[in-house]
């Protein structure tokens, strides 16, 4: 079995991969203490049935520092295994058409991977993490370039803490994009703005593409996917690009 880990700034998504079968997905929120993550993940394991003989291998993708050395420990601690770390030493067979590849973010490359080994052909891909990020993946070119802007959970925290009479409210679709109240209308504004930004910037995207498919995913994707379904649901590609490039590099 292998682990494949993706720490974001808000959420860690854990994949559990059997023969490049994703069985387990386990979703963290706000990373803890070395402490608290071990808890967490010994006891996800322990519900799971899964044993520390079972787990030969891993990999890490993390845009947080801290807890790419966290996970590493654990990794090591509970199942004896030395992880691989996504970055400039591993073959991703991701291109990186850029000016400057060492820009990219890790968790852009993995998703391209996942579109890779997913989809036949070019993809844009709305990544809907802390950040809001379109990707250009071209099957010939790979990586291509992004538009980047922030995601839902930060637009919901920038208006409750920069303003004195805004709350935080449930992410759900309110029944009108028109605000009648406070509530509805600030669910408008990130929801359907958000969606909004996505079809008009990744039709612009998918421009430079030839017949892309239209990909949603990351930890928000699910609270627009209903006002997006030109978009393709795929909530764990980022995993499964990991896998893919586990699978690339574990002979190295």
């Amino acid at each position: 079995m292998i682990i494949c880990i993706d720490v974001g700034n808000t959420l860690t998504d854990i994949g559990f991969f059997e023969q490049g079968k994703l069985l387990y997905v386990a979703h963290f929120k706000e990373g803890g203490t070395i402490d608290e993550e071990r808890t967490r993940l010994s006891l996800y394991c322990k519900d799971q049935g899964i044993r520390k003989e079972d787990v030969t291998g891993a990999i890490i993708c993390s845009v947080v520092p801290l807890y790419t050395d966290i996970y590493s420990a654990l990794l090591r601690d509970l199942f004896h295994i030395e992880p691989l770390i996504l970055g400039k030493k591993l073959k991703t067979g991701i291109r990186i058409d850029v000016p400057v590849p060492s820009e990219v973010g890790n968790d852009l490359v993995a998703d391209c991977a996942g579109a890779y080994s997913t989809y036949e052909g070019d993809c844009v891909i709305a990544d809907l993490g802390t950040a809001t990020k379109i990707i250009a993946f071209s099957r010939g070119k790979g990586f291509i370039g992004v538009s980047i802007m922030p995601g839902v959970g930060l637009g919901m925290n920038a208006l409750s803490s920069g303003t004195a009479a805004l709350p935080k409210v449930a992410y759900q679709i309110p029944a009108s994009p028109l605000g009648r109240d406070t509530v509805s209308a600030i669910q408008s504004g990130l929801l359907f703005g958000t969606a909004a930004g996505i079809k008009e910037i990744g039709s612009e995207i998918g421009k430079n593409l030839i017949s892309p498919s239209f990909v949603l995913t990351g930890g928000y994707a699910e609270f627009v996917r209903e006002l997006l379904p030109s978009y393709l649901y795929d909530r764990d590609l980022l995993l499964r690009g990991l896998e893919s490039i586990y699978s690339r590099n574990r002979h190295e």
